[in-house]
């Protein structure tokens, strides 16, 4: 009975798992180990695209609005060596307990514009893709990423 118990739950497990939908407001995006960003859209007035950068001068999360990276239209940014910790907190607080260690979502694989087609996997852009899909809008998400 035990065995069936197990069984059963692991196949639940993996039913849940890849059953996820197409995320269709994910509009473009790279997630290759070169490049991790993505460009989501609410609505065609509400977009933002993020970029994560692992290391360099300014290393961290950068949210501007609109579906290009222009330091003039910066709502965000959220720098992993702050020594606030921010993006930290916002890590280990709020994401982790809420999503898990990460994770993929499927996206459109004629949006990429990098080598890995078909699915964001970078733990840190699920995470903040995830908040994205929790949120009805860019000012709805920048409140739950505690970036207001």
């Amino acid at each position: 009975m035990k065995k069936i118990f197990k069984i059963t739950l692991i196949l639940l497990f993996l039913n849940i798992s890849y059953s996820h939908a197409l995320e269709k407001r994910v509009t473009g995006y790279a997630d290759d180990g070169v490049e991790a960003w993505f460009t989501f859209a609410y609505s065609s007035s509400d977009v933002f695209s993020l970029s994560f950068a692992g290391s360099g001068d300014a290393a961290g999360v950068w949210i501007t609005k609109g579906d290009l990276l222009d330091p003039n239209n910066t709502l965000c940014l959220l720098l992993k060596d702050d020594p606030n910790r921010k993006l930290h907190n916002l890590i280990k607080t709020k994401f982790m307990t809420k999503y898990g260690f990460g994770g993929t979502i499927k996206v459109d694989p004629n949006n990429t514009m990098s080598i890995v087609k078909g699915e964001i996997s970078n733990t840190v852009l699920y995470y903040f893709l995830r908040a994205a899909q929790d949120s009805k809008s860019t000012n709805e998400y920048l409140q739950n990423i505690n970036c207001n």
